[in-house]
């Protein structure tokens, strides 16, 4: 049986109740992603990359974090997930979406402050490549700051 192209992008599927299922745990999660954003000082004016962003739940956050002197990027490669970040942040002026894969981004060098990731890396077939492409687009002295399983 072959595995239709959502499958295949998200390790877990894509699905409608695989979107709930990531809802539920952003709300079980967020006072520890919270935690880690302000100890990472992402506040008013932060310029932050969310790598591999899903459905959008942490990049709405920083949104609001960062107000309307910063700015979000989101990066996903999903189809569904791109569809419903879009949807989400239609007329947000302070979030661009890129449907692009985390270790190739369309983000300038040396251009933001904080690239941050959530159950991403451990899904990675290589994350040194993302790690890489972090670190490329990180402003001297940016952090990355990442939330995994592991």
């Amino acid at each position: 049986m072959n595995a239709s192209k959502e499958q295949q992008e998200y390790v877990l599927g894509s699905s409608d109740r695989e979107v709930e299922r990531l809802a539920y745990q952003h709300e079980v999660w967020n006072g520890e992603t919270v935690g880690l954003w302000e100890r990472a000082g992402i506040g008013l004016g932060s310029h932050v990359v969310d790598f591999g962003c899903g459905p959008g739940f942490c990049t709405q956050a920083l949104a609001r974090l960062v107000g309307g002197q910063g700015h979000v990027y989101a990066l996903d490669s999903s189809d569904k997930c791109a569809s419903i970040v879009k949807s989400e942040i239609s007329g947000t002026e302070n979030v661009t979406f890129y449907q692009c894969d985390v270790a190739n981004t369309k983000i300038e060098r040396d251009s933001v402050d904080v690239v941050f990731a959530r159950w991403l890396f451990c899904f990675l077939p290589e994350p040194a490549k993302a790690i890489k492409e972090a670190a490329r687009i990180l402003k001297p002295g940016g952090r990355i700051v990442i939330l995994d399983y592991f």
